[in-house]
């Protein structure tokens, strides 16, 4: 007579792994978002670059300020909602992080210098002289630019974070950013989650 054995299935996985929480911070953000539907813009008080621009006092737009029809974030500075969308990233990050196991100290140091950076790069990569494309010259009065559009500023943010990567760190990667800042797995799969949403 055989024995029969059965699996024991380890759930903790579903909060250990960084597979699942690009999904659960996906669905967060995806359930979120879902009450603009209606209206009610969550979200709204979230930053984004005004590619491409000259005016760096025009620079920082708020989505839901220009994007929606709600009046709901109208006296908001755009600096307080880059701090709040950094605040919001690290809650949510550092709470998954710590649930991994990870260092939480060397996690927020590290993912508030990537945020820094990267959020940094994306400011400065929306001047016009770095994206905007020949049809928007005579709008900002310039002559010149190297025209990849707004959607160029990707390829210079991934052609920063290669060469920081690969040259500037070509040995190691400092502690704190190989804790925090360099989980770009979890990063690019918790986005492929979002552009799925």
């Amino acid at each position: 007579m055989a024995t029969q054995v059965t699996a024991k299935i380890d759930w903790s996985s579903l909060w250990k792994k960084e597979d699942w929480w690009a999904l659960w911070i996906g669905l967060l953000i995806f359930f979120l978002s879902l009450p603009g539907y209606y209206g009610i813009y969550l979200l709204g008080w979230a930053p984004r670059v005004s590619a491409p621009w000259l005016d760096p006092s025009k620079s920082i737009i708020i989505v839901g300020q220009v994007l929606t029809m709600t009046k709901a974030y109208l006296g908001l500075s755009p600096l307080l909602s880059v701090l709040l969308f950094y605040l919001f990233l690290l809650a949510i990050l550092t709470f998954a992080a710590w649930l991994m196991g990870h260092n939480v100290k060397r996690f927020m140091a590290g993912f508030t210098i990537m945020f820094i950076l990267t959020f940094g790069f994306w400011w400065l990569f929306g001047y016009a002289y770095f994206n905007a494309t020949p049809d928007q010259y005579a709008k900002l009065y310039i002559t010149w630019s190297i025209p990849v559009g707004a959607d160029g500023i990707l390829i210079y943010l991934l052609l920063v974070g290669l060469f920081i990567f690969n040259v500037i760190f070509y040995k190691k990667l400092p502690a704190v950013l190989e804790t925090g800042g360099a989980r770009t797995e979890w990063y690019i799969k918790t986005a492929i989650v979002l552009l799925g949403a």
